[in-house]
């Protein structure tokens, strides 16, 4: 078989050195987006479940506002849906639209593996495409169901698959507090899941009928603001890594291949790619 030429042992220890640069870079990302997450989903708990009533600026304006609406979440969303069935057969003109699916939603976050391509969808169903901050919650399989997860960078076209349900506040709503309050549901949805062992299913009425308590605007809006800032720095983060790890990705193939030489990357003092 084909054996690979390898640079010297010494040179693939300089580029195994540069390279962890790129990874320390990533974690640090990593737990400032994991800090940022703790902060705002303890903001939520803070202000929406325990609703302490301590002085200062938060707790007097929990005070001042404390009446709340009880809502049903089919009310309070825009639309609630599964993704729509796909066409995989795709013609040699064409390329298709990428598919989000349940593999893709992890601790909160989407990570992008394993996607397929389908024909794009019919003017009809194109509100399902994904879209900025959808609230996305795996409907189907055991050991993934009743995951939710948000989009906060994905811009580009792209497919919610039929085992994910898609959930959207309605305008004027707060999709942050929707978002935060359907997170922490997961071990009821999969408590209520039907079907047979493997094939759990999670049925939208069951998003649908759960209440929500909902305080005043004043309130909201302050939750809104706050958390909404939270947001885009992770959403900032998030994309600095995902820079960071192709920028690394490139680097070591050019480095083991020998296209680049460690030693005159070394020499020419270039900044790591991706970093400003």
């Amino acid at each position: 078989g084909y054996a690979p030429i390898l640079p010297p042992i010494g040179k693939q220890i300089r580029i195994g050195h540069l390279l962890s640069r790129y990874d320390l870079l990533i974690f640090n990302n990593q737990r400032k987006i994991d800090l940022l997450e703790e902060i705002a989903k303890n903001t939520y708990e803070e202000w929406f479940l325990r609703r302490p009533l301590r002085e200062g600026q938060i707790g007097q304006s929990l005070k001042n506002n404390a009446a709340t609406q009880r809502i049903s979440i089919g009310d309070y969303s825009s639309i609630i849906s599964r993704g729509p069935s796909v066409n995989y057969e795709l013609g040699d003109d064409n390329d298709g639209c990428p598919v989000l699916n349940q593999s893709c939603i992890r601790d909160g976050e989407i990570r992008l593996e394993k996607i397929l391509f389908a024909a794009a969808l019919p003017e009809n169903k194109s509100h399902l495409y994904l879209k900025l901050n959808d609230i996305l919650i795996n409907s189907m399989g055991d050991g993934t169901l009743g995951r939710v997860a948000r989009n906060l960078t994905i811009k580009n076209k792209m497919i919610i698959h039929n085992c994910i349900t898609v959930v959207r506040a309605k305008l004027g709503c707060s999709q942050f507090l929707l978002y935060y309050f359907l997170s922490s549901h997961k071990g009821y949805f999969e408590s209520v899941a039907s079907g047979s062992t493997g094939q759990s299913s999670l049925n939208k009425s069951v998003i649908e009928n759960l209440e929500i308590d909902i305080p005043s605007f004043r309130i909201v809006e302050k939750f809104d603001q706050y958390v909404g800032k939270i947001w885009e720095n992770i959403a900032a983060l998030s994309e600095s890594s995902r820079l960071l790890s192709e920028a690394r990705d490139i680097l070591a193939d050019r480095l083991m291949s020998g296209s680049l030489d460690i030693d005159d990357y070394l020499a020419g003092q270039a900044p790591l790619a991706g970093v400003a």
